[in-house]
């Protein structure tokens, strides 16, 4: 029997494995990717931009020096990994061991620190698949698009049919727009509920598990808040670590860890920690949003 559940276990990773896209590791990739057995060059371990990889659950850092075990879903649907609101989700061990964090399959891909692909069972936080309804979807005051119109059919707003917000949004936000320097941002476009009922129906995004998250904006939020937290929570630890008198190579290691810069102690003979650190993560970051929150925080 034993034997047998072997068997499915490296079908399912074969079969997986096989579908998957071929992309070559960037060289921001190779920094945390060098501690694995072999580079891996299937999408399951590309990152797009910084080539950073954070946990889709608690936003936790995977890919620092060494990087951390991680999960996927191999039963969600296969999306390049820049596609935003990918459905297929990326969670830490801990996330995975999480009952709160919800999902509706329970085959998943383990890739853990050496870059060893292997099947894993996902035992809990497993939901049910819910479909989207008309109540999910915030209703806009009329102040707000008043003398608009719905950014996808171009008919106007109606009593009967006003504008909404995407399902899950706290904030009424609009229609995203990508800018360079901040990111996204609102356009204050707006859409009637049928259409993007429509636009959902088409994307294969009718159905969700878990929490709804429909707004790009709301995701982009919390994703940048969540690297400001890191930025800072390593700035106030090298603060403390600095007061405690803790050694150089502490201090390193934290900085490894928590940021994925390559560093030893001959780095600091010219250069202050937050000096080197701002210049490191600058070069590693091309995001400009991301950019404007390095020098804020890591500044002389």
């Amino acid at each position: 029997m034993k034997g047998t559940e072997n068997i499915i276990k490296n079908n399912d990773i074969s079969d997986f494995l096989s579908k998957l896209e071929e992309r070559e590791p960037t060289r921001n990739m190779m920094i945390w990717m060098q501690f694995y057995d072999s580079p891996c060059r299937k999408i399951c371990c590309h990152s797009t931009d910084c080539g950073s990889i954070r946990c889709f659950g608690c936003k936790k850092y995977l890919s620092g020096i060494p990087p951390k075990s991680r999960f996927q879903c191999i039963e969600c649907e296969i999306l390049p990994p820049e596609t935003i609101n990918n459905p297929r989700p990326e969670i830490c061990k801990d996330c995975f061991e999480d009952s709160s964090k919800l999902h509706n399959h329970i085959k998943w891909l383990n890739i853990d620190e050496k870059g060893i692909h292997s099947f894993s069972i996902r035992k809990v936080g497993i939901s049910d698949v819910k479909l989207l309804i008309k109540s999910d979807f915030p209703i806009l005051e009329k102040s707000k698009y008043d003398n608009k119109i719905c950014a996808i059919c171009t008919n106007d707003f109606t009593q009967d049919c006003p504008a909404v917000s995407y399902p899950g949004c706290l904030y009424f936000h609009g229609t995203p727009i990508k800018d360079k320097k901040l990111g996204l941002i609102d356009s204050n476009e707006y859409s009637h509920q049928e259409c993007l009922m429509n636009w959902y129906s088409m994307t294969n995004r009718l159905f969700y598990c878990g929490d709804l998250l429909y707004c790009e904006l709301c995701m982009f939020e919390n994703d940048k808040n969540s690297w400001e937290i890191l930025f800072n929570n390593v700035n106030n630890n090298l603060i403390e670590m600095e007061k405690m008198n803790k050694s150089m190579d502490e201090k390193i290691k934290l900085i490894k860890e928590m940021l994925a810069i390559k560093v030893n102690i001959e780095d600091f003979k010219y250069n202050t920690i937050n000096k080197f650190i701002r210049n490191n993560l600058l070069n590693l970051h091309p995001q400009e949003w991301l950019r404007n929150i390095i020098n804020n925080i890591y500044h002389d």
